[in-house]
């Protein structure tokens, strides 16, 4: 269920760069490598900065400025048995999974990594990946209709015996797991995350995932999602989420002058080209909806330098006016701070140092337990992994 802010502290998460190109379309100078030699040290160094997750990234074929990909999951359990304490989602495309191969995986990864493995189930918007693999590619709302069973029979295999699901999309008959993943109050299961602004992704939010990823936004932005995913859970009878995640690529300097003019370097030099063939692509996505609501719909060139809308939320500044628009965000019912560096190992160690500290002074403030704020060497805490009965 979301977090409530006077006992709960924000999360934070990072996106892994598995792929090469950064996370900006852009020639300006990126001290990022998509080498799993870099991603190991950033995990590290991550854990101990206060990052709570790491979002691996799914590719399956050059595209857009990002020439060579890791795959996510092998990548996410490498970098879960390279740390301690971070959590690592591990990004799938159903259509390219079946549920309950994925299910299995992910049940391995959870016993091997102590029950720190996620999924971020994502419904596709690349459309040659699916055809040069000579996959079906879907209409939008088949493919989050197609997600929904994914999730739903995700959990049915990881929490029950002798799983049934007679879909449109797949058949489970009497499918038992063995070993079933770790499990403790308040995760029966690995935690289900989920991307798109579509009303066919808030409605599998609302209805079915765990955690709702949303592309960047602005406060007006996140709260129009987040009152509507309120209402489809409550029309679901719902009662345990989804938590909000968001999308926001930071730039961190000692002066707020500083931090606008990397912003303005990043798309002054912006690859033309890339960033333009992206937009076409995921604005046909984003305007194929039903209600031409689709992630992507309305970004502007400028917004897709960033490709999933990280600068719309505008966590550009110094540290203090950062951590202050971070907590705005908190207020309004975020859970969670999916964040995006140019130079990811030294800008990853400053946030830690310069901006979590200030984030949580201002939870504090604003009414959060003290005892609830996470110390880095520890992580956040919970009552333990323990086995399943059927474990």
């Amino acid at each position: 269920m979301p977090t409530d802010p006077r006992t709960d502290p924000l999360r934070f998460a990072y996106w892994v760069p598995n792929v090469s190109g950064g996370l900006v379309t852009s020639t300006i100078e990126q001290r990022t490598d998509w080498s799993f030699d870099y991603n190991r040290k950033l995990a590290r160094l991550a854990e101990r900065a206060g990052f709570e997750y790491a979002l691996s990234q799914v590719r399956y074929t050059a595209s857009y400025g990002a020439e060579y990909q890791h795959e996510s999951t092998s990548f996410s359990l490498a970098l879960l048995l390279a740390t301690e304490r971070l959590k690592v989602i591990a990004a799938i495309h159903p259509g390219l999974w079946h549920p309950g191969v994925l299910a299995k995986w992910v049940a391995t990864a959870d016993h091997l990594s102590n029950g720190r493995v996620a999924v971020n189930v994502v419904s596709g918007w690349f459309k040659d990946e699916f055809r040069q693999l000579g996959e079906p590619w879907l209409e939008h709302d088949e493919r989050y209709r197609r997600s929904a069973e994914f999730i739903q029979a995700l959990k049915l295999i990881w929490t029950s015996e002798d799983a049934q699901l007679g879909g449109d999309f797949y058949r489970i008959r009497d499918f038992n797991l063995k070993p079933k993943p770790l499990s403790w109050p308040g995760r029966p299961h690995p935690e289900i995350f989920q991307g798109g602004n579509s009303s066919a992704a808030r409605l599998n939010g609302g209805r079915y995932s765990d955690w709702y990823f949303s592309n960047g936004k602005s406060f007006e932005g996140v709260q129009e999602q987040l009152d509507d995913l309120k209402r489809i859970s409550a029309e679901a009878a719902r009662t345990d989420g989804p938590r909000f995640g968001l999308n926001g690529f930071v730039i961190v300097r000692d002066t707020e002058q500083e931090a606008k003019d990397t912003l303005r370097e990043i798309i002054a030099k912006a690859h033309v080209e890339a960033v333009e063939g992206f937009g076409a692509a995921v604005k046909q996505a984003g305007q194929s909806t039903s209600d031409k609501k689709g992630m992507w719909a309305d970004s502007s060139f400028e917004d897709l330098v960033q490709y999933n809308d990280g600068f719309r939320t505008q966590l550009i500044g110094t540290p203090e006016q950062v951590a202050r628009r971070i907590i705005d965000y908190r207020k309004l019912g975020v859970d969670l701070i999916l964040t995006g560096f140019l130079h990811y190992h030294e800008e990853v160690e400053r946030f830690g140092r310069d901006v979590l500290p200030i984030v949580r002074e201002l939870e504090i403030e604003n009414g959060l337990d003290p005892a609830a704020v996470p110390d880095p060497a520890e992580g956040l805490s919970h009552e333990g992994p323990v086995l399943t009965a059927a474990g």
